[in-house]
């Protein structure tokens, strides 16, 4: 939306100190190897700052009062200009859309950066869904308490199981176990 060369969504781990990237989009002759797939949070302390602010930050190479960690992150990345979004979803930070430029540096309008925050509230609820769905399909198939599979994760798995040995025509074999005084173990 904001012909950008590149751009990338960090998610923060919940509870966590790494952001990985779950998105990236580059125009061609970029590498994906330029930007990490993982990264501690305090990698950058400029961009761990800006998780607690609803504020855009734009980076230029060329900017003499740069930090020495962003200068070498942005060379490292092959960027002209970064371009930060924080991503969180009703005050919670969850990440960080970041926004480069590989050929030029690049100077963003008032209504281009509006643009980029939009853009990352929409972002950000879509991670916030992502993680609603995971932690309810976890719930559905988990016991709460032992955090072990349950019995609707038991017959959809063996169901699959079934299938599989029916389409490579192989035997299943099924084991069960009784664990004596499991109860007790259980209430500890």
């Amino acid at each position: 939306a904001l012909g950008s060369n590149r751009c990338a969504v960090y998610e923060q781990g919940p509870g966590s100190d790494t952001f990985t990237r779950r998105v990236l989009h580059q125009s061609a002759g970029g590498s994906p190897s330029d930007l990490p797939e993982r990264w501690p949070d305090d990698a950058l302390p400029s961009l761990r700052a800006l998780l607690h602010t609803d504020e855009v930050v734009v980076e230029h190479l060329s900017d003499p009062l740069l930090d020495g960690a962003t200068r070498s992150w942005l060379e490292d990345c092959g960027e002209m200009t970064r371009l930060s979004v924080p991503l969180s979803f009703k005050g919670r930070p969850l990440g960080i859309m970041v926004l480069g430029e590989t050929d030029a540096e690049r100077r963003f309008t008032a209504a281009e950066l509006d643009l980029a925050k939009a853009l990352g509230e929409q972002a950000a609820a879509a991670v916030q869904d992502v993680r609603m769905r995971r932690s309810l399909q976890e719930q559905a198939i988990t016991d709460g308490l032992t955090g072990l599979y349950n019995h609707r994760f038991f017959y959809r798995r063996l169901g699959d199981e079934v299938a599989r040995t029916q389409r490579y025509l192989r035997p299943l074999s099924i084991l069960m176990i009784d664990i004596d005084d499991f109860k007790q173990f259980n209430d500890s």
